[in-house]
Parts: C-alpha cells; sequence; structure tokens
C-alpha cells in the first residue's frame, strides 16, 4: 500500500494551518517537501516543526528537517 502522498497532504495540512508559526509549502520534488517559515528562530522553527510532524502525522514516519535555503 502506498501512502507517500496522502502523508504529504496530511503533513501540508498541519505545517499550513498551526497555531504558534507559520509555514507555507513552496515546491515538492519526489519525497521532499520544502516549507517556507515566518519564525524568527530558524533552529526553533524546525524543532516546532519536527515536533508537529511527530505528533500529528505519525511517530513511526522517518523524516528530516532542516533550515538551510534551497532556493
Amino acid at each position: 500500500m502506498f501512502i507517500g502522498p496522502l502523508l504529504h497532504d496530511e503533513i501540508k495540512e498541519q505545517l499550513e494551518t498551526h497555531q504558534e508559526s507559520s509555514y507555507t509549502l513552496l515546491k515538492q520534488e519526489g519525497i521532499k517537501l520544502y516549507f517556507q517559515t515566518d519564525h524568527e528562530n530558524q533552529e526553533e522553527a524546525t524543532e516546532i516543526a519536527k515536533k508537529i510532524i511527530k505528533e500529528q502525522v505519525s511517530d513511526v514516519l522517518l523524516f528530516n528537517v532542516r533550515t538551510e535555503e534551497y532556493f
């Protein structure tokens, strides 16, 4: 059973509707999702995103959240 796109939709929804910080999906390349945030502290924004994904989407996913500039 392939659930990748369903999880992408759930991750996108959870991050974009989060109250504490704003995350906006910029692009998707394969299984990678690229978000922009308005949070001033990028390290803190990374930790918040990890927490949201783990608590709201799935705690069994393997994922990586980085603060690097991709564009």
